[in-house]
């Protein structure tokens, strides 16, 4: 094993980029859309208190390859399960946020002797049947012209509450993004792997005690798609955080990663 904590390996001919903190048993974090590792800062120091918390770039962010596309769920998540045999890790707790919440539902379907506990938190199981975000969220999260800070500026208006944008100084978080800027075409592929993706006739075969969360105000993934969710995975429970966006476990960290951490502690789930 290595001690480092960050390291690159090579695996589903793509270079990945990824970090370990902490110890304890394993806890996958698998971001969403265009994001990479600095997602994560505002869940690490708890999660990281608790289990040994692997967090890396998808194929298309951050220090990882960005082949041209397409890309598609069932590839990202085999990229996944090769990170999870380097690092000797037969089984782990995952936890995935959007579109990192379709790659943590196929691997809990397609590889269900790999994950222990599973979080799904803003996310869907895709198909037709779910519940789109309104045509004018769709063209605002796609847009890629313009100034990128003002690009970037906009679209915290799907992540955030009002409150939240005008209370918080987001300068931080605004320059991670600048720093860490996606290729139009990589961004582009992830988004259409997400399209494509659907597990809504499989959700019977996920095993894993399952933890939903959702925000009641998410306009990017309405709150019907993780009832439907709630309705079809076998054991799993469903928690909704009134009155949030898309970005809850942000905006909300503290109550969010509480309710994971009990989540993962915790022996059985009671629906």
């Amino acid at each position: 094993m290595h001690s480092s904590n960050s390291n690159i390996i090579h695996v589903n001919d793509v270079d990945l980029y990824y970090e370990i903190h902490g110890q304890g048993s394993p806890l996958v974090l698998i971001g969403g859309l265009g994001v990479g590792v600095w997602f994560w800062e505002y869940q690490l120091p708890a999660f990281s208190s608790y289990f040994r918390t692997i967090i890396f770039d998808n194929r298309g962010v951050g220090k990882s390859s960005k082949p041209p596309g397409p890309y598609s769920i069932e590839q990202m998540t085999v990229d996944l399960v090769a990170l999870l045999d380097h690092l000797n890790i037969p089984k782990t707790h995952v936890l995935g946020f959007s579109l990192g919440g379709y790659i943590a539902l196929e691997l809990a379907i397609s590889s269900p002797e790999r994950v222990d506990r599973l979080i799904l938190a803003g996310t869907s199981a895709g198909g037709k049947n779910a519940t789109p975000m309104a045509p004018e969220v769709l063209q605002l999260l796609l847009k890629t012209e313009g100034n990128p800070e003002e690009l970037i500026r906009e679209k915290l208006t799907l992540a955030f509450t009002e409150e939240y944008l005008r209370k918080t100084d987001l300068s931080k978080f605004i320059r991670q993004r600048l720093e860490d800027p996606q290729p139009r075409h990589a961004f582009l592929a992830q988004a259409q792997a997400g399209a494509n993706f659907d597990r809504s006739q499989d959700l019977y075969r996920v095993v894993a005690p399952t933890l939903i969360l959702a925000a009641s105000g998410d306009p990017i993934i309405p709150l019907p798609n993780a009832q439907f969710m709630a309705a079809n995975i076998p054991n799993s429970v469903l928690k909704i955080y009134q009155g949030f966006a898309h970005q809850f476990l942000i905006e909300n960290a503290e109550e969010f990663n509480r309710d994971v951490i009990t989540f993962l502690q915790n022996s059985s789930v009671r629906r």
